[in-house]
């Protein structure tokens, strides 16, 4: 009955007892289909929509799906259309499934969260992704360093939260002409070192930062108090040492601000 709706163009199942037999044999009679939901829903595998026969898909949610096989990469080019991908509460038993998500380049919208890896290193295949807007991976247990060159060739990011991951490495000095439009950055829970750039200071666009729970050292920046819409700023629960900067006074925007178990001393500006 549901295969004779040919013209439908979005679909929400959740918490359903359907099985992925019966996904794969109703999906792909959709070839309309622009958006489909399946939340806590108990699948073994992807279903058929990523065999390519929905092109105009343009956004696929995914929530505690319980999906322990592969991603079948070599498919995903096919979603020529998909701007949106949302994948949660997921576990993925293929080495390079992070890898794959990459060749979806029409992405706009990525957000990965609190999945499990086989393989728990990022590829830099998000290089590719040129019109992400908005890049979340959070909780999701990776490891190893960031690449952030990749990240300086979003020209459109706005928004990034890599937040409860075990990065690690440095932030690079030049992190505000990579990403100098971004509104909204997230690093917390995770294994940063090393100073705090100078140069967030040219993010002028930003209004949310979150440096805490982190191993960053060394001063604050004078150069906060150039980013004037900035209304929240956490760096609580690294070992910063120092004073706060006076120039702290010009984040006009400013309504909260965590510097609590740091190493920090002096006179509050």
């Amino acid at each position: 009955m549901l295969g004779a709706m040919t013209s439908l163009q979005s679909i929400e199942i959740i918490s359903s007892d359907l099985n992925d037999t019966l996904l794969d044999q109703v999906l792909p009679t959709f070839k309309s289909l622009k958006n489909v939901r399946l939340d806590d829903i108990a699948l073994n595998n992807f279903p058929a929509i990523f065999n390519g026969s929905c092109n105009s898909l343009e956004t696929l949610l995914l929530d505690n799906c319980n999906l322990t096989n592969t991603l079948p990469g070599q498919e995903l080019p096919t979603f020529k259309s998909l701007t949106k991908l949302d994948i949660s509460n997921t576990i993925f038993n293929n080495n390079n499934s992070l890898q794959m998500l990459s060749s979806m380049t029409s992405l706009e919208y990525l957000s990965i969260v609190n999945c499990t890896f086989k393989n728990t290193s990022l590829d830099e295949g998000i290089c590719k992704m040129h019109h992400l807007v908005d890049l979340s991976i959070i909780g999701n247990g990776i490891t190893g360093t960031f690449p952030w060159w990749c990240v300086a060739n979003l020209t459109s990011l706005n928004e990034l939260d890599i937040s409860i991951n075990s990065f690690s490495g440095h932030i690079p000095m030049e992190i505000g002409a990579y990403l100098s439009v971004l509104n909204y950055f997230n690093i917390s829970g995770n294994a940063f070192e090393g100073s705090i750039p100078s140069s967030f200071g040219d993010m002028k666009s930003l209004s949310e930062l979150d440096l805490s729970n982190n191993l960053l050292t060394g001063s604050i920046p004078s150069s906060f108090g150039d980013i004037k819409w900035l209304w929240y700023l956490d760096m609580s629960n690294n070992l910063l040492t120092g004073g706060i900067p006076e120039e702290l006074a010009g984040c006009i925007s400013l309504e909260h601000l965590a510097l609590s178990n740091n190493s920090l001393q002096g006179q509050i500006f």
